[in-house]
């Protein structure tokens, strides 16, 4: 028959004598390629899928929806928790986004403590001590609402411009406060044109600074100059509008 050399041919290939590992392809032509999907050690493998989300992953909130949607869809095929192992830069960056919110809050309330603490033992003066911080805590409040409001995160790099919003927040209040504890009678406008004046130029001169950073490509880049400015004017507007109003009620 005329095919029965070939059927013998294609019998002997198809009888496997050993088992075919992964082992044994690696050192083939194919094994740079099995590489990316096979992992081994030993004689224990495992395989690597790689996922492509239609999404951009920059927002916490997508990585987590993309983590547990994965995770739930196994569940559903019965494979547990024990067989596998989610990773990648997306969720190691989300993961890391996690733990900085939580230690930026304890930070946070570590620094405002601290703060209270050394402005209370300077001015000896709840009031002092409430006016100075007015500014920080209106820049904060704003900042928080409309990054709320525009659905903007935390992330990485606009972190590094929350601390330096309550550096010049507090600054600008201790400056005014000073002034106007500091010179008994005098009319606020007077005030405001010679503390404001510094107020306002430092205010601006980092505002620019931060808000070049705001038209980088780079989304990261983009929301700390976002979170510097939305902080920074909040505190300005506070300083140089609102709290000279509050002194001038208070005084009478």
């Amino acid at each position: 028959d005329l095919y029965d050399e070939y059927f013998k041919v294609l019998t002997k290939a198809f009888s496997a004598k050993k088992k075919l590992l992964p082992s044994s392809l690696l050192d083939t032509e194919m094994g740079n390629f099995l590489r990316l999907f096979v992992l081994g050690k030993g004689d224990s493998y495992k395989l690597v899928t790689y996922i492509t989300p239609k999404k951009d992953l920059w927002s916490t909130a997508d990585t987590k929806e993309l983590k547990e949607m994965i995770m739930r869809k196994l569940r559903d095929k019965g494979i547990e928790k024990d067989y596998y192992k989610l990773t990648g830069a997306n969720l190691l960056t989300g993961d890391l986004k996690e733990i900085i919110i939580k230690n930026l809050k304890s930070s946070m309330w570590l620094a405002g403590l601290i703060i209270v603490l050394v402005l209370l033992i300077y001015y000896r003066s709840l009031k002092l001590l409430a006016l100075s911080t007015f500014p920080l805590i209106v820049g904060l409040a704003t900042l928080s609402g409309i990054m709320v409001i525009f659905n903007l995160d935390f992330n990485f790099l606009n972190v590094i411009a929350l601390t330096m919003i309550i550096g010049i927040g507090i600054d600008d209040g201790v400056h005014l406060a000073n002034t106007f504890s500091h010179t008994k009678n005098v009319n606020m406008l007077e005030g405001v044109s010679q503390t404001g004046r510094a107020v306002i130029l430092t205010s601006l001169t980092t505002l620019v600074g931060f808000g070049s950073i705001a038209l980088s490509h780079y989304p990261g880049l983009r929301s700390m100059g976002y979170v510097a400015c939305i902080g920074i004017s909040a505190c300005l507007f506070a300083s140089v509008i609102v709290l000279p109003a509050i002194f001038s009620i208070i005084s009478g």
